[in-house]
């Protein structure tokens, strides 16, 4: 199935509009005065009004100068607001700095106090278990002499019962008659 966009499409591309031309009006062909100004039979007063920013008239120029400081306080004002908060911003990231540097010595010396003190917890633990190993080593040679010791007696006294039952035997023996 085949669609035809033929209508859509551009067969040309649209010419530039052509500017615009000034449109002058002409003046009545009389004179005529209004206030302190007069207006002669001039036909070259164009139809637009005079701008702010341009016009020279003594009518206008009151408003442009009026304007112009007017702009140009809102521009120191806001100047100094932006300066101030310039200085905040500068004062604020001194402050950061400098609590960045106590933080960092604070934790470099709690990072030492921490480092010694487990050494010093090492050191204890080190000598603790060197005396519980001293200890258990004295009680295992003492546990020794004491086997020796009671497996000694022990012979000697299996030794003296046999002399002496041998001894009795022979004072009941030469008892009896």
């Amino acid at each position: 199935m085949s669609v035809d966009y033929t209508q859509w499409e551009r067969n040309r591309f649209p010419s530039p509009r052509e500017p615009k031309q000034q449109v002058t009006k002409p003046l009545d062909t009389e004179s005529f005065t209004w206030g302190a100004f007069s207006i002669s039979e001039s036909p070259s007063r164009v139809g637009s009004a005079c701008s702010l920013s341009k016009c020279n008239h003594p009518w206008n120029n009151f408003r442009a100068r009026e304007a112009a400081r007017l702009e140009e306080e809102k521009k120191k004002a806001r100047m100094k607001e932006i300066k101030v908060k310039i200085r905040l911003h500068e004062k604020t990231l001194h402050d950061i700095k400098k609590r960045q540097t106590e933080l960092i010595k604070s934790n470099l010396d709690m990072f030492h106090l921490i480092e010694n003190d487990e050494r010093v917890n090492l050191k204890s633990a080190d000598d603790c278990l060197r005396r519980y190993q001293k200890s258990r080593d004295g009680i295992h040679v003492m546990r020794q002499r004491f086997d020796r010791q009671r497996q000694e007696l022990q012979a000697e006294l299996d030794e003296l019962k046999q002399r002496l039952g041998a001894s009795t035997q022979k004072l009941q023996s030469s008892c009896r008659p």
